[in-house]
């Protein structure tokens, strides 16, 4: 575009105070390095956060290696889920980090990265083998529409109902793993095949016979489930621990119910013999 050179006759303009800055920038191109720091300036400056090369840089046609697999796709792909890391990850706004061939990387499963680009270009569903794996990496990539969907397929389905029923019972996880703890112990130090754990599952009481909890037979345990909620019913949770011990760790563990404790008009809790085999 054509400038148009004043006369040498011609005074000069005066600047503009108010527009100095703005026609110092515009002489110097779009350059964000070499924009002057205003430390009086109330947010940071953005090139300090920015990739060697800045969003409006990025090419079309973006080479991906996640994991050690490798990808190409479309930068508008990427940044097709607004909310999402992968959007945030190629906005221009954080570093991104390079293989030696220059791919942009992510420290992720490639193998599962497969079915997320699927998904990202025509919302393609996954097999429903990689549905609960997928889900992890769903939540990592804060994929939300992904994570809604695949809360519809089981067995994450499943998963996401028992998450809801376990966050009623305090202390769930460490409780899991007392028992297995306690259980391999104790078959190391007898030198036996099987081996006892006595659980104990307390319902929280607010009237007087809350004391019964502390001398009842229920006090003597290896693992407490204490302050349960009156409502939830211990079946429920025996089959949520059953599939914790069973199905997701592969031990072989039954239960047995060896004795209930009541007061009056109301029930304390239960006794349960949690045997393991262990060959």
């Amino acid at each position: 575009m054509s400038e148009n050179v004043p006369d040498n006759n011609d005074a000069p303009a005066v600047p503009d105070q108010n527009n100095r800055g703005a026609a110092e920038n515009g002489q110097q191109g779009n350059n964000m390095t070499d924009v002057p720091l205003d430390e009086s300036s109330i947010r940071p400056p953005r090139y300090e956060y920015l990739d060697e090369e800045c969003h409006d840089k990025f090419p079309d046609v973006i080479n991906l290696n996640v994991g050690g697999v490798h990808f190409t796709t479309l930068l508008t792909t990427l940044q097709s889920q607004k909310d999402s890391m992968l959007a945030g990850m190629f906005s221009g706004r954080h570093k991104v980090q390079r293989d030696e061939d220059g791919r942009y990387f992510i420290d992720r499963d490639g193998a599962l990265f497969t079915y997320i680009l699927a998904w990202l270009r025509t919302e393609q569903m996954p097999p429903r083998a990689a549905a609960r794996r997928l889900y992890s990496e769903a939540q990592h990539y804060g994929l939300l529409t992904l994570m809604a969907t695949l809360q519809n397929v089981q067995p994450v389905a499943s998963d996401v109902v028992k998450k809801q029923f376990v966050s009623k019972v305090p202390n769930y996880t460490e409780l899991i793993e007392q028992i297995i703890v306690v259980g391999r112990e104790r078959a190391k130090l007898d030198m036996r095949r099987h081996s006892r754990v006595l659980v104990t599952f307390h319902y929280l009481n607010d009237g007087p016979q809350v004391k019964m909890h502390m001398i009842c037979e229920l006090a003597r345990h290896d693992v407490g489930f204490l302050g349960l909620p009156l409502t939830l019913d211990v079946t429920n949770l025996l089959t949520c621990i059953e599939g914790d011990l069973v199905r997701e760790r592969g031990f072989t563990v039954t239960n047995t119910l060896l004795e209930t404790c009541k007061g009056i008009g109301y029930v304390c809790g239960y006794k349960y013999d949690f045997t393991f085999t262990w060959w």
